[in-house]
């Protein structure tokens, strides 16, 4: 992209890029800002330095936030909470280029949108990229080390093509737990269960690798968000998708501090096998992404979410008549019973 090398562009990446960034919004006092890239990091930037008090703009190509994360329509509330803090979005457009002084006065969209990043006290603003990752690994260009399409290659133990060469974490190649295909799996909680299972092998056990299944969750102003295992849009690809949304609140109703949490699972309409969901709350969600991801890992079905054996009290669940996670797997098993029926 034309200007990435401009004053006041940076990425986002390392605690060392977090450092420059925190000098130059209190150096240079700017007050205008562009994020590119939705996912979470994208956002959680955004809101920082929206809350910093500059005036923040999310740009993405792709048509909602947290794309990697969940799917268009459990991303509803979130673009709400962002637009709410006062963050712009554009989204489906793309960054085209940066122009200025070789600074960044302004960032030009493929949809011919103009953002202005200068004011009346600086002739230029801030850009940062926060696009994900990719592995550093050219330092292995001219070894013998197999470098696949994601990373280095490694075996369900962690072992390269190479004897005694072992890699872990962001750097390993590795695929999904559910399609058996390579996917991307850059996230702490997929790199410290590698080095966990590496270490236990070292000492003596013989633990081998699932595969990812990329439970992840993240904070947007008041609004919690999570997933794991296979969207919607990514499922359909391999499968013939069935899904069902369910909706409660995350306390008995007439508590005062009841809130708002919808799940959305995944299931494979042949086996009933579930594949992934998507979780909305006003509180956290990382204990019900975890149970999902769990059930995916176990390769259970939405007849075994049913049987779901479930606590309930007021301050923290819903009812006991009804549950989050079993009212979307009962809701998929009569959507497909109607359906065998109708045909």
């Amino acid at each position: 992209i034309e200007g990435v090398d401009y004053e006041g562009v940076y990425v986002f990446k390392w605690e060392e890029d977090l450092k420059c960034l925190n000098e130059a919004v209190r150096t240079h006092k700017h007050k205008k800002a562009v994020v590119v890239g939705a996912g979470a990091i994208g956002v959680e930037l955004a809101l920082a330095l929206n809350n910093s008090g500059l005036e923040c703009h999310l740009v993405d190509m792709v048509e909602t936030v947290l794309p990697n994360l969940v799917d268009p329509e459990m991303a509803v509330e979130a673009e709400a909470e962002l637009r709410r803090a006062g963050v712009k979005l554009h989204l489906g457009s793309k960054t085209e280029k940066i122009v200025g002084d070789q600074r960044a006065e302004k960032v030009i969209l493929d949809s011919g949108e103009v953002i202005d990043l200068a004011d009346e006290e600086n002739p230029y603003g801030i850009v940062v990229f926060a696009v994900g990752m990719r592995p550093r690994v050219k330092i292995f260009a001219d070894t013998p080390l197999e470098i696949g399409k994601l990373g280095i290659v490694v075996d369900d133990q962690m072992q390269t093509n190479l004897p005694d060469v072992y890699s872990v974490g962001d750097c390993a190649q590795f695929h999904s737990g559910i399609t058996g295909e390579l996917t991307e799996g850059k996230l702490a909680t997929n790199a410290v269960p590698m080095a966990r299972l590496l270490a236990k092998n070292m000492l003596g056990e013989n633990r081998r690798y699932g595969g990812f299944f990329n439970g992840a969750a993240t904070r947007v102003g008041n609004i919690y968000v999570g997933g794991t295992g296979l969207s919607e849009t990514a499922a359909k690809k391999k499968y013939d998708v069935v899904t069902c949304h369910s909706e409660l609140t995350t306390t008995f109703p007439i508590m005062p501090e009841a809130k708002m949490v919808k799940m959305k699972l995944v299931a494979d309409k042949k086996t009933l096998r579930v594949l992934g969901a998507q979780v909305v709350s006003g509180n956290p969600v990382t204990d019900k992404v975890d149970i999902i991801t769990l059930a995916i890992q176990s390769e259970l079905t939405l007849l075994d979410l049913a049987n779901f054996s479930y606590s309930a009290q007021p301050y923290q669940s819903f009812f006991p008549a009804n549950n989050l996670i079993v009212a979307c797997a009962e809701g998929i098993m009569n959507k497909v019973k109607a359906e065998d029926l109708a045909s």
